[in-house]
């Protein structure tokens, strides 16, 4: 779905109205002068939402370059150190940021809420400069002092292409270890001269990627450039390579060609996140496309519709591209009409909605974040709710495997979810029809008794059959309470919130309604620390997440961001010892074994990983595509080409990892080297408690 946004301005009395919501669940966020903003989740229809704003306090100071001089054009930022829970529900302080031009350096953050934060300010041309532990008292300024941004190292280089021949125009960019929390625009960045050469300067110390893109190449990259302003320019050479050639076309399920269709192309980076290649695209009137220059390796082609202001895939396919060659593909609209009845005991079910997922989902927002868009036409892609008679109707992208959930509008009740075939044809009957079981509950505090608004409630099969139903989900309300619609049988019941340590138990339900369920949660303890690089220098913009080392139901676990001085935090945790780990976008991993929350402050220092190559056999020898690849003790995973070969980056040391294709699975372990590059074949045998994730 696409979030809707609905604004409005409250009356002299405070008194506000949104109109025009679809029913569900909102976050509704508020905001005034001389207060603090906030937002809390609120369900629509609700007659009476009080928004409660608390006085602000102010941030100031002034940014300064390395002699002491103003710097007139700059960002400052200010992220909250903490979320700290509130009894009527989630309320939090919103981050607060803001361009600055002023000619004596002076910046001003005003309606900021009590809390302490961590002040970061960016100017083009120079490293980040941080304050922590930045504490804020309604009704006051607090003043940092001085923040110094200096101007940081310089990389110089050149980009050729594979002949050796300089390519002029090239844009340059360089990725830090963390993600840039300045701004899009605000990282350093350049474009070669005539001979192909480079400068960027104000590059933050540490180590670096550099990419340089053209277009008519591929993106080449360079990893591993160490700044480091007392050494002089680093250098980095990038070579370019023509990459290979995508041409495809679109066409419906009768083979007549769809035109003016959108198509997003994007390059698998292996053990990242990010991507890159030649975006949208739109199909000819014979709904051809053609994609120049994409980089060698593993592409995803996938066909867009698009919804008000966001595209959502319709179709995708993977295709592995080979330098200086080309790769045909199609995508063929698959659409099925799926339509039904949803029934509870054998009566209609109406006003839930139905949502089919997928192997794969894209979502990508385009326009203004205010953009409100119409209401949609017909039948919506992927997605229905039910009518009076429990009838619904919706359009499902492809066929093949897609789990089925059901819920009402608000999220407070959910129902069993299945698991279906949709068959490859132009419409489909799926009959929904649910026993009537219910698990009924409350989730309270430990300390105080009192009800734990909006925890998660989930409810797993003690003994998953071999059939299409498994378990249900669904949020506690503002009252704590909670209601999930089961198929009569054993199971164990799981409740979380932030902050909150996991509650479990045991519960067996038949056709008739059970007795509540009390599930009550405590305090979990807090893991506090910080994620440096080499040089002792805090990384922000990091994923930082822990898992006990327990298996089991009550499984502990959180994550957390870290913020720009590089400090993390996360609570909920239970006092058992905990594998913590974080991954820069780089290739940079830091890696902790046996920590326990609560401890004193965490330090994970990032240091280069390696690149493992995996080859997946068959047990008849033959490689074997598509088969899912994880590191067990990372939960890194990738899955396989046509050859069956993939690819990660991973930190250094010894590994664990897992291979698993339909009812075939394998193992082995791996020693890589920091900076080195490991293989490893698995061979895959008859695993009857497997099967791909």
């Amino acid at each position: 779905m696409v979030p809707e946004i609905r604004q409005a301005i409250s009356e002299a009395d405070g008194s506000f109205v949104l109109a025009g919501v679809e029913a569900g669940s909102y976050r509704v966020n508020a905001s005034a002068p001389g207060y603090a903003g906030m937002y809390r989740p609120v369900d629509a229809g609700a007659d009476k939402v009080d928004l409660v704003l608390s006085p602000a306090g102010g941030i100031a100071g002034v940014v300064v370059d390395d002699a002491g001089r103003p710097i007139e054009t700059f960002r400052v930022s200010a992220s909250p150190a903490r979320r700290e829970p509130m009894s009527a529900g989630p309320v939090v302080t919103l981050p607060r940021s803001r361009m600055v031009t002023s000619a004596d350096g002076r910046f001003l953050l005003e309606d900021m809420g009590e809390g302490r934060y961590v002040v970061d300010a960016a100017a083009a041309g120079r490293s980040t400069g941080n304050v922590s532990d930045v504490k804020v008292t309604a009704g006051s300024t607090t003043d940092v002092g001085t923040i110094r941004l200096s101007a940081g190292g310089t990389i110089r280089g050149t980009v050729t292409d594979t002949a050796g021949t300089p390519v002029p125009g090239a844009t340059i960019g360089v990725r830090g270890a963390g993600r840039d929390f300045s701004g899009p625009g605000m990282g350093p960045q350049g474009a070669t001269d005539p001979s192909g050469a480079f400068e960027v300067a104000g590059v933050a110390p540490g180590t670096v990627e550099v990419w340089a893109s053209h277009p008519n190449y591929a993106e080449g990259r360079v990893s591993g450039i160490d700044v480091d302003a007392a050494k002089g320019a680093a250098e980095a050479r990038i070579v370019l390579t023509q990459g290979g050639r995508l041409e495809g076309s679109v066409r419906r399920r009768d083979g007549s060609p769809i035109g003016g269709a959108y198509v997003n192309i994007v390059s698998q980076a292996p053990g990242r996140s990010m991507m890159s290649g030649p975006g949208m695209l739109v199909t000819n009137a014979g709904g051809g496309f053609v994609a120049e220059h994409v980089p060698a390796g593993r592409v995803t082609v996938t066909l867009m519709t698009r919804s008000g202001s966001a595209y959502i895939n319709a179709q995708g396919t993977e295709v592995d591209v080979r330098e200086g060659e080309m790769t045909p593909v199609e995508l063929r609209s698959r659409d099925i009409l799926v339509s039904g009845r949803a029934t509870r005991a054998g009566a209609p079910l109406p006003g839930v909605r139905i949502t089919l997922h997928g192997s794969y989902t894209m979502m990508m927002g385009v326009g203004p974040p205010d953009e409100v868009s119409p209401p949609p036409a017909g039948p919506q892609r992927m997605t229905a709710v039910s009518g009076e008679d429990g009838g619904y109707e919706m359009i499902v992208d492809q066929p093949g495997r897609a789990s089925v959930q059901v819920e009402s509008v608000d999220g407070r009740t959910s129902y069993p979810t299945r698991t279906v075939e949709v068959p490859d044809a132009d419409a489909y009957t799926l009959d929904l029809a649910f026993a009537g079981a219910t698990i009924t509950g409350v989730v309270v505090d430990h300390e105080t008794e009192q009800p734990v608004p909006r925890a998660h409630v989930f409810a797993n099969p003690k003994k998953p059959g071999s059939g299409s139903t498994g378990g249900s989900s669904g949020n506690a309300g503002e009252d704590g309470r909670f209601r999930l619609e089961v198929e009569p049988g054993d199971y164990t019941v799981h409740a979380a919130a932030e902050n909150y340590g996991p509650a479990v138990t045991e519960v067996s339900v038949g056709s008739s309604p059970g007795s509540d369920v009390r599930l009550v949660l405590g305090r979990g303890l807090t893991l506090s620390g910080k994620v440096v690089d080499v040089g002792g220098r805090g990384v922000g913009g990091l994923q930082v997440r822990a898992m006990s080392l327990e298996s089991g139901p009550d499984r502990s676990g959180g994550g957390a961001m870290t913020l720009p001085d590089g400090s993390f935090q996360m609570g909920g945790l239970r006092p058992v010892p905990h594998r913590v780990f974080a991954r820069s976008e780089i290739g940079a991993f830091a890696f902790r074994t046996g920590v326990v929350p609560g401890d004193k402050e965490l330090v994970l220092t990032l240091r280069p990983g390696g690149r493992l190559t995996i080859r997946v056999l068959g047990p008849d020898g033959q490689p074997v595509a598509q088969a899912s690849v994880l590191v067990e003790e990372l939960m890194l995973q990738t899955r396989t080409d046509v050859q069956g070969n993939g690819e990660l980056t991973v930190p250094a040391g010894t590994m664990s990892l897992r291979a698993r294709k339909d009812r075939l699975g394998g193992r082995t372990t791996v020693t890589v080297a920091e900076g080195g590059t490991a293989a490893a074949d698995i061979k895959l045998a008859a695993d009857p408690g497997g099967g791909t994730p």
